[in-house]
């Protein structure tokens, strides 16, 4: 890891059968986790043939996860601005860093810029040139050694040109061309290790040069672990398979798709239109050599016959893969689905759920077999606003805002498993 960091600054310085979902009311998976294997760096498992199955609908009320609610929660806020701004992109490094990006709203769109936190207090670093707005992706290989990929709006026609890659040398930003062009403007940037994720399109650090790895499908968002990263996606709307969402993990030479089960609806729903309903994965998580989750929301067509128009009733599902065999279980329709995960190092997983345009987000942990809900510990009468999750060995931070008006920036606030 220390030779390619170092090569890194001086790059970037000079150039199934699917089983369905139990009966409705029983609360937790039907058997515990396995516990987490580690691959050797470098060499990931193949898994499993994985085939896509179906899982059937249960009532649209049913609870199959079951989370136990707990007030001791070992989560500590550990950090809390003064000023309105937000913390999301975490990147744990191997020698204990962490790293986000703070943002903080201005007449021109937010202005970014990358923190350093060694456990204690944070180091603001300097923005990087010309850099704003949301399409910006950090992450970091050590405590010195981190970069930034941003887009510059282009001058006709609001197109937008090549990812630009920022790299801190431990002193500056220093900038060098990434050749990283998505066939898609409107995508979103994502950098995990040593990935950098556009659209359709993937560039791996391999400790000397930045190599080009084609992706089955456009990502929305890339997770996992240095060396095996996730992808989470959907094929374009002009595809022609009905069933656009995608996974997608890395094998150690290529991008496998991970097909996924057909989610089936409610069986007390009312679609409308002859709609199926929709599957909205937003990440996949390793528990252990042979096991895998995959977490999201699904949602349909209706009509409300109070209000006399369409609605989408939806409900969080999580997805559990062992073996190639899949089983899925089914969250209340009207609860907010999981929006990002990571293992918890004991073959367990930790996940939040929120709204998209709620103020306030609830941690699940998975261990055991058995989900329990927290919430976590705030100042001021506010809500936990929780952007992204980051884990290394264990060690986990949750990163967003404290939130008091919902229509307002809060203040960015971190959080810290345990000690």
């Amino acid at each position: 890891m220390r030779r390619t960091t170092a090569a890194l600054a001086v790059l970037a310085l000079g150039a199934s059968a699917c089983s369905g979902s139990r009966p409705a009311g029983e609360p937790r998976a039907s058997s515990p986790a396995p516990a987490a294997t580690s691959a050797p760096a470098g060499r990931v498992a193949e898994p499993a043939a994985v085939t896509p199955g179906s899982c059937p609908g249960t009532p649209r009320a049913a609870d199959q996860l079951r989370p136990v609610e707990l007030r001791g929660s070992g989560w500590r806020l550990v950090s809390l601005d003064d000023s309105p701004g937000h913390l999301a992109d975490g990147s744990v490094t191997s020698d204990g860093a962490l790293w986000a990006l703070h943002g903080t709203p201005g007449a021109m769109g937010d202005h970014v810029a990358a923190r350093r936190w060694d456990g204690r207090a944070w180091t603001r670093l300097p923005q990087v040139p010309g850099a704003r707005g949301a399409d910006q992706a950090l992450s970091a290989v050590s405590r010195d050694a981190a970069w930034i990929v941003t887009r510059a709006p282009g001058k006709e026609d609001g197109a937008h040109g090549p990812r630009t890659l920022w790299a801190w040398n431990g002193a500056a930003w220093r900038t060098a061309p990434l050749d990283l062009r998505p066939a898609s403007d409107d995508v979103r940037t994502s950098a995990r290790g040593p990935w950098v994720v556009a659209g359709d399109r993937s560039m791996r650090w391999n400790g000397t040069r930045w190599q080009p790895a084609p992706l089955p499908a456009p990502a929305r968002s890339l997770g996992g672990t240095d060396d095996e990263p996730w992808v989470v996606g959907e094929l374009p709307p002009d595809d022609t398979d009905s069933d656009k969402s995608r996974v997608a993990r890395w094998t150690g030479s290529a991008w496998q798709d991970v097909p996924l089960p057909e989610l089936r609806l409610p069986p007390d729903a009312e679609p409308q239109h002859g709609d199926d309903g929709e599957r909205f994965p937003r990440v996949a998580v390793r528990t252990g050599s042979a096991e895998f989750w995959v977490l999201g929301s699904f949602r349909w067509l209706e009509h409300d016959r109070e209000d006399l128009e369409d609605v989408f009733p939806a409900r969080p599902v999580a997805m559990r893969n062992v073996s190639g065999v899949w089983t899925c279980l089914w969250g209340p329709t009207g609860e907010p689905g999981f929006s990002d995960a990571v293992p918890d190092g004991s073959g367990g997983l930790w996940a939040v759920t929120d709204w998209d345009d709620g103020p306030r987000s609830v941690l699940w942990h998975l261990a055991g077999g058995r989900w329990t809900r927290k919430s976590l510990p705030v100042r001021d009468g506010g809500q936990a606003r929780v952007y992204d999750l980051a884990a290394r060995d264990g060690t986990v931070y949750a990163l967003g805002a404290v939130v008091r008006d919902p229509l307002r920036e809060g203040r960015a606030a971190l959080w810290r498993l345990g000690r």
